[in-house]
């Protein structure tokens, strides 16, 4: 009959062995799973905005609505409707959700002396800083250079208007009443 420590070590090798033989035999199995995900990840991703809007336009209504509280993106999703933010924090969750970078931002601007506020959805995509807006009851997306002036700029330009303050929120708030707007100039 064998020592305690000639068991004990007869044990341990066992269990190193085992451990080695699952590992090997489950290595291959676990890491072509995952390269094949990667690689299906990465087309969806290089697609997912576009589709987003695409799907957006082709089912759902632009309604206006005043006021600075959007709905939950479930309650968008069974109305098929919305205003302006209630499609941004909508489609910033989604874009977020994918892993992008997004933030839903508001801007307060100045045409003919009269004041106004938009709202747009701003987010990394894969090939280029993007914006998403509302024009003529459709939702639109362009790329907007590398800094928010380019976009400011790109929003002057498009509505013939002077962006004088700016607020910028995270996907997932619904209340987008602007205390302080952050100043531009």
């Amino acid at each position: 009959m064998p020592d305690k420590k000639t068991f004990s070590f007869v044990l341990w090798v066992l269990a190193i062995a085992l451990i080695l033989i699952l590992v090997y035999l489950l290595y291959p199995k676990l890491e072509e799973p995952f390269v094949e995900l990667e690689l299906k990840e990465e087309a969806v991703e290089k697609l997912f905005s576009e589709e987003l809007v695409q799907f957006l336009n082709d089912n759902f209504e632009v309604i206006e609505k005043q006021g600075d509280i959007a709905d939950s993106p479930e309650e968008f999703l069974n109305k098929k409707k919305g205003g302006e933010i209630d499609f941004a924090v909508y489609l910033a969750s989604q874009l977020k959700t994918e892993g992008l970078q997004v933030v839903v931002m508001r801007y307060l601007y100045e045409r003919d002396q009269r004041q106004g506020i938009n709202t747009v959805v701003v987010f990394a995509d894969r090939d280029a800083p993007k914006y998403i807006y509302l024009e003529q009851g459709k939702i639109k997306m362009t790329a907007h250079g590398k800094s928010f002036e380019d976009l400011y700029q790109l929003e002057e330009a498009r509505l013939g208007v002077t962006i004088t303050g700016v607020a910028v929120f995270e996907p997932d708030i619904l209340n987008l009443k602007v205390e302080q707007w952050e100043k531009r100039y």
